[in-house]
């Protein structure tokens, strides 16, 4: 680390007696300054944080950058210089009108990663300051402390001003509110140490935020943080947090738990809770159990997937036409004729899920075993990582639901979940049957719901044709 820091005082040495202003540069690209910041509103900064006014703090944290990230001494000292009061340019000194919370605005900044935990650390060059007013430009760095949820990348900043026209596809979200919900008890997910790395099943919630609302949404993940929340909102009282605005906006499944995607939208939280400090268009969001210990449905609940009971009834269907012909025979379309192919051949049924145009295919496979099988798309998905969660949630729901009779007054059939297993470009979900004794002729039969790339599917299949995959 040490010799790391050699060549880069080296380096920034001899780009100064070239006549650039090297510093600043070379900092900005380090792992500790990371991407140009923006601050929303100056009730966020921190004046009074234990970095600035307490000794003992400042001198625990002078140590951290030298000794745990690498920082030179002289490096250190600037940042911690810059946050106390003497070392920031005398009209922030002197307190900020409200001309100069425009100019706060307009300042760009870059995180200090090392000091950025409970608070956010920027720190401003005069290099890339220079388009402010010139009797506010400044000579030397100084930093500010500021709450994480009024710090936000450049790139969003126009988005979130209350002046501003959001983006087409924010407006689509935002005038999303079918199913709004009253939260009964906050479990919030907190990171004190990193930012950059979001909740688990990110790649789910971008999947479907891009699929229901055409949102790039990495950066809306950020906000489920409940450290870059506007404070008081985790230590809102029983009856005040029931009149927080939160809206419904998708589910998805981990380990058989459902999981509501929430949003809370700061503009109407903010005539509700003045005192808070809510920016209007800078929402944030939140992942719950659907559990009526934390969450009650205030109006409506979102209906249940149609494609579940379309799945039972093909199911259903698809176990009969076998039982009567291991070829599927009265299920193929009226006038259709085999495609041949060198694997094998399909033809078309009226059966669907979706729509007649996805109608599912009976296969024969042109191997020693000369199997026939039904497959059913049931999802073009955005992307594989929504696919193998749509094939999980419909696997879970259907085994739920599902109790087929082959013949009035039969028993009916029902299905557990098998564990999910990885195949090629996917993931398979096999519903097994509770008793094997009711099956009759389609004992060798077992159906699963599986992802392949970004297309999910209702397959009934012999049973050796995947015993590879389960066992």
């Amino acid at each position: 680390m040490a010799l790391k820091y050699s060549f880069f005082f080296i380096l920034a040495s001899l780009l100064a007696c070239l006549g650039i202003e090297a510093t600043a540069k070379n900092w900005r690209v380090t792992e500790y300054y990371e991407r140009h910041f923006r601050i929303l509103s100056t009730k966020g900064i921190v004046f009074d944080a234990p970095m600035v006014k307490d000794k003992e703090t400042r001198k625990r944290y002078n140590n951290s950058l030298q000794e745990g990230w690498g920082f030179p001494a002289s490096a250190a000292k600037r940042v911690l210089n810059g946050l106390e009061k003497e070392g920031q340019p005398l009209w922030i000194q002197d307190g900020i009108s409200e001309a100069e919370e425009k100019i706060i605005q307009n300042l760009n900044g870059w995180s200090v990663e090392a000091l950025t935990k409970e608070y956010q650390v920027l720190e401003f060059y005069p290099h890339s300051n220079q388009h402010i007013p010139e009797q506010y430009q400044f000579k030397k760095p100084f930093c500010l402390v500021v709450e994480h949820y009024y710090v936000v990348l450049n790139s969003s900043f126009s988005k979130i001003q209350e002046s501003a026209d959001t983006s087409i596809a924010i407006k689509k979200m935002q005038v999303f509110t079918k199913y709004p919900v009253q939260l009964n008890k906050l479990s919030t997910y907190t990171n004190n140490s990193s930012f950059s790395s979001y909740l688990p099943s990110k790649e789910i919630k971008t999947a479907r935020m891009k699929k229901h609302f055409q949102i790039d949404s990495l950066e809306l993940l950020r906000t489920e943080n409940a450290n870059v929340w506007p404070r008081g909102i985790t230590t809102l009282n029983t009856e005040d947090l029931k009149k927080l605005k939160a809206y419904y906006l998708f589910r998805f499944w981990e380990k058989n738990q459902e999981y509501l995607y929430i949003r809370i939208p700061a503009k109407e939280n903010a005539a509700i809770f003045p005192q808070i400090g809510f920016i209007p268009n800078h929402d944030f969001y939140y992942t719950i159990a659907n559990d009526s210990n934390y969450i009650t449905w205030a109006e409506n609940k979102p209906p249940i997937d149609f494609r579940i009971k379309n799945i039972i009834e093909v199911m259903r269907k698809a176990m009969i036409a076998y039982a009567e012909d291991r070829d599927f025979k009265s299920l193929y379309k009226p006038g259709s004729t085999w495609d041949v192919n060198a694997n094998g051949s399909m033809i078309p049924t009226n059966l669907y899920v979706l729509d007649p145009k996805a109608a599912g295919q009976i296969i024969h496979r042109k191997d020693k075993l000369g199997t026939y099988q039904l497959m059913v798309p049931l999802e073009k998905s955005v992307n594989r990582f929504d696919a193998e969660q749509t094939a999980y949630q419909l696997a879970l729901q259907v085994v739920k639901e599902a109790n087929i009779g082959l013949k009035p007054g039969d028993e009916p059939i029902e299905f557990y979940l098998s564990e999910p297993r990885n195949i090629s470009a996917g993931k398979l979900h096999v519903l097994q049957y509770k008793k094997e004794a009711l099956l009759g002729n389609n004992q060798y039969q077992v159906f699963a719901i599986m992802s392949i790339n970004d297309v999910v599917w209702l397959n009934y299949i012999f049973r050796n044709e995947i015993y590879g995959y389960l066992f």
